[in-house]
């Protein structure tokens, strides 16, 4: 099923009015003016949004909930595709749950024209509550593997007009999506910093006249607006080339080091670490994430001397379990 979407081509627009400045100023320039040939091409590139990964931080065997922010700075913003990739999931991975849905593809390169067809995803949690994108048709965020996620919001698919796109200069959550760090994360590991880099590939923004298109920088992505400017009453003393372009900043993840007999990594020793401490000792529970947290006495299991230690801290004031 395919299905037209309305969006004015702007960036065809600008390049036909670019072509008929141009080709009037050659005509009146005259043999002293200089030709096009001989002008000056200045290239100005305008950030026309910035999309940013914020950095926190993750406990091992725990959610971590990851924002990505927008900075609209010029167009408004029909669609996107935003494209994140861990670089240790040897420390965090995206789950996700195995479903078959609806897939949306962008027929043509502004996103006019939508594909729609059953297919198997990946669904990785992830929410728009409260975000700029909260009413927007459709949102989703897929993995594969758990290494690379991939998120996609269409404003109006149905082209009823409504919900309306990101408004030129707004700001803020563009989407939340979850990940989990593992939970065989030990202190043994020094590099504990798992980076959440923006990918070139697989990431764009639909606006209302064009999309961003790859360029050779992996942080930027631009297409070409050709403008004549005239100064001081001579014609075409210069051409300007404007590159509107998206500008990604990545964030990053660390996991900080684990502290003796704080079992549920909340920064304090309370009941909560002692009634998870009997459970894996005595209940057969699973163990805590990493499992060397809840050996205190560092004797390489978790038992009753761990379990007397960490309630005589606790209840009784005695000394923090430290091996």
């Amino acid at each position: 099923m395919t299905k037209e979407l309305s969006m004015p081509c702007v960036h065809i627009q600008r390049a036909v009015l670019a072509s008929v400045l141009l080709i009037v100023g050659l005509l009146f320039s005259g043999a002293d003016r200089a030709s096009a040939q001989d002008m000056d091409t200045i290239i100005h590139v305008d950030t026309f949004l910035i999309v940013d990964v914020a950095d926190t931080l993750g406990s091992p065997g725990h959610a971590v909930p990851v924002s990505v922010f927008l900075q609209n700075l010029s167009d408004s913003i029909s669609a996107y595709q935003v494209s994140i990739t861990l670089s240790r999931p040897d420390l965090m991975e995206f789950t996700a749950d195995t479903t078959i849905d609806t897939c949306y593809t962008c027929i043509d390169s502004a996103c006019t024209i939508i594909d729609t067809s059953l297919c198997t995803l990946e669904l990785v949690p992830s929410s728009v509550q409260g975000t700029l994108a909260e009413n927007w048709d459709l949102t989703s965020a897929t993995t594969l593997g758990g290494l690379n996620i991939q998120l996609l919001g269409i404003a109006d698919i149905d082209a009823d007009e409504f919900p309306l796109p990101i408004l030129p200069y707004a700001s803020g959550v563009l989407v939340k999506v979850i990940g989990r760090v593992n939970c065989g994360v030990e202190d043994t590991v020094l590099d504990r910093t798992i980076g959440l880099n923006l990918n070139s590939v697989g990431t764009f923004f639909s606006t209302k006249g064009a999309l961003t298109i790859p360029s050779s920088d992996t942080t930027y992505w631009d297409y070409d607006t050709v403008l004549v400017i005239v100064e001081e009453g001579t014609v075409f003393d210069s051409l300007v080339i404007y590159k509107p372009v998206a500008k990604l900043v990545g964030g990053s993840i660390t996991v900080p080091f684990t502290v003796k007999g704080d079992l549920n990594h909340d920064g304090v020793f309370n009941v909560l670490d002692v009634v998870m401490m009997v459970g894996t000792a005595f209940r057969g529970s699973d163990y805590p994430c990493p499992p060397s947290v809840g050996d205190v006495n560092c004797d390489g299991v978790i038992n009753v001397f761990d379990v007397v230690l960490l309630v005589n801290h606790v209840f009784r004031g005695g000394p923090q379990p430290i091996c």
